[in-house]
């Protein structure tokens, strides 16, 4: 008997062919032989060890005719397409948690970019503003002690974005101002509604808060009659020389690690006092956080430190929700200090002085 698909002489009584492996139809009846180990069975002159297990392989072609169109002549090293299927499922699996962390890093890269280029011309017109975003903190103390921190470090840009600049540019009520006051007047800001309005109002802000941080550094060592509102009169050439000098000697500031701010107090205002001072206050802090639509303005005592001496100076605040933002480096009402402009003066000083304001 020869194999259907090889041609080889078969063995009566075997099942598949000891050459090419294929399965023999005319069988009748199974041959007990067949099932015993390979150890034990006699395979017979028709085997070929050569012919099962060339070095050289059969051609793809070949082989697939031979096993069915498996391509495999081995059933058991056969994979289904189900099992394929699982496999390519877990890789797949495997990959995506590397994926999703690819893509994660990849924005949170370009938010840090955006940030830390966004005072770039072009980097804020392409983000849409211009403003850059005003930097809260938690509580009147933090706040202070962070914007010492900015100064100290020669951080302007830090210290000005503490300023409720962007908050009270897009909150604020033109109109309602102005019925209050009775009047519009220069600094009192424009009708914000309007773009062209809302930005130079923000630019203004920033610009108002960057100088009110050079009048503070330079009061530092400044002589008082140069921080006074009044103008100087000179009787000679040698008296003006004088004066320039003092300032350029001013506004050589020593190292400003040493600046920081000692405490931060509320000024004790009274309800129930009939003082006219406290009364009108009160109202135009309230007035003035409808003004930005704000949650509260209220003002406060500092206490800086800087070259082993104490300086006291005073801020307006501006609460939104539960941060809070600086207004100005000077209070109205307190009348400590112009523009930000500091005055030497020791803790118990300063203490008195609050409680007397």
């Amino acid at each position: 008997m020869k194999c259907e698909v090889c041609g080889s002489e078969l063995r009566e009584g075997v099942r598949f062919c000891g050459k090419c492996g294929a399965p023999v139809k005319d069988l009748e009846e199974p041959d007990d032989r067949v099932f015993q180990s390979a150890g034990e069975y006699d395979f017979g002159p028709e085997y070929s060890e050569e012919a099962e297990y060339s070095e050289e392989p059969e051609s793809g072609a070949e082989n697939v005719e031979r096993s069915g169109g498996s391509g495999y002549s081995d059933a058991s090293d056969r994979e289904t397409e189900t099992e394929l299927a699982e496999r390519s499922a877990r890789r797949t699996e495997r990959r995506r948690p590397l994926l999703i962390s690819g893509i994660v890093t990849i924005v949170l890269a370009v938010i840090l970019v955006l940030q830390n280029f966004a005072g770039l011309p072009l980097v804020r017109e392409l983000t849409g503003g211009g403003i850059p975003a005003d930097r809260g903190y938690s509580s009147p103390e933090k706040l202070m002690e962070e914007f010492g921190k900015a100064i100290a470090a020669n951080d302007v840009d830090r210290a000005v974005s503490m300023f409720a600049v962007s908050h009270m540019t897009e909150n604020s009520d033109f109109r309602k101002q102005i019925e209050y006051m009775g009047a519009w007047y220069l600094g009192m800001g424009y009708p914000a509604e309007n773009s062209i309005f809302r930005k130079t109002n923000a630019i203004c802000g920033r610009g108002t808060a960057a100088r009110q941080i050079a009048n503070l550094c330079f009061s530092l060592e400044a002589k008082e009659e140069y921080l006074q509102m009044t103008p100087l009169y000179v009787e000679d050439d040698g008296g003006l020389d004088t004066i320039i000098s003092d300032i350029q000697e001013a506004a050589q500031l020593d190292a400003l690690d040493t600046f920081r701010v000692v405490r931060v107090d509320a000024v004790p205002y009274d309800p129930e006092s009939d003082s006219a001072r406290s009364y009108s206050a009160q109202t135009f802090w309230e007035e003035g956080a409808k003004f930005y639509g704000a949650d509260e303005m209220a003002e406060y005592g500092v206490l800086y430190e800087y070259g082993g001496s104490t300086y006291r100076g005073a801020v307006s605040m501006v609460r939104y929700g539960s941060t809070y933002y600086i207004q100005n480096l000077y209070s109205i009402y307190l009348g400590w200090g112009y523009e930000g402009c500091l005055a030497q003066m020791d803790e118990e000083q300063y203490l008195e002085l609050l409680k007397s304001s």
